[in-house]
């Protein structure tokens, strides 16, 4: 005998959550192309507190290393 299960379908839940992120997405890039302020600034105009040299290692097994220790995240 076949139990029918009423629970809804977990493929479907992640479908939603794809296309509001997808449409997030879209809505951002179309603010930045109006002049939104949310726009990303040209690189020429950044200036960063924190820059120079770094201790970094991006390893060709995909591995980030940062002085000395694996970045797990």
């Amino acid at each position: 005998m076949d139990k029918q299960h009423n629970s809804a379908n977990p493929t479907k839940k992640v479908a939603i959550a794809d296309n509001k992120n997808l449409t997030d997405i879209a809505q951002y890039i179309k603010d930045g192309q109006s002049g939104h302020k949310r726009s990303i600034p040209p690189l020429d105009q950044w200036h960063p507190k924190h820059c120079g040299a770094m201790d970094l290692k991006v390893l060709a097994n995909g591995e980030w290393w940062h002085e000395g220790q694996l970045i797990k995240r």
